[in-house]
C-alpha cells in the first residue's frame, strides 16, 4: 500500500510523494504530460530538476530518466498512445516512468493502452498483476 504525503498539480506533472507502507520506503511518483514546444520542454524540465532535487544539468529527456534512475513501464495493447486527427501520423507520446527502485519493489507493473473516445491521446493504466 502506498500512503500519500503530499502532492504537487501543474499544467505539465503532478508529482506525489509518499511512503510504500510495507517498507518504510519514501517514493516520489511524477506523471508527466510534456509539452511539443523545445523551449517549453526546457523550463519542464528545468522544473523538474527542482523538484526532485538530483539534476545534473544535463537537457536530453533521455539522459534526464537516466540520471535519476527512471525506468519505462511495459506497454501492452496499442503501439501508439496518440492519433492524428485525420489518422495519418501515429506517435507514442504518453508513457509511465518510475523509478528503479519502484519496480524493484513491484516487479509486475506493466501499463496497457487503452481504446480512445473523444481524445486524440489513449489513455493508459498501470497495474501490478
Amino acid at each position: 500500500m502506498f500512503h500519500k504525503i503530499n502532492s504537487m498539480i501543474l499544467d505539465y506533472f503532478v508529482a506525489i510523494k509518499g511512503e510504500w507502507v510495507p517498507n518504510g520506503k519514501k517514493l516520489l511518483i511524477i506523471s508527466v504530460y510534456a509539452p511539443q514546444e523545445l523551449s517549453e520542454k526546457k523550463m519542464l524540465w528545468d522544473y523538474l530538476n527542482l523538484v526532485i532535487d538530483n539534476w545534473n544539468g544535463v537537457d536530453a529527456f533521455n539522459s534526464f530518466i537516466s540520471v535519476v534512475g527512471l525506468e519505462e513501464v511495459p506497454l501492452g495493447g496499442f503501439s501508439f498512445t496518440r492519433c492524428h486527427k485525420l489518422a495519418t501520423k501515429m506517435s507514442k507520446l504518453d508513457r509511465f516512468l518510475i523509478s528503479e527502485g519502484l519496480m524493484g519493489l513491484c516487479p509486475n507493473t506493466s501499463a496497457i493502452t487503452l481504446d480512445r473516445y473523444l481524445s486524440n491521446h489513449r489513455p493508459i493504466l498501470m497495474h501490478e498483476s
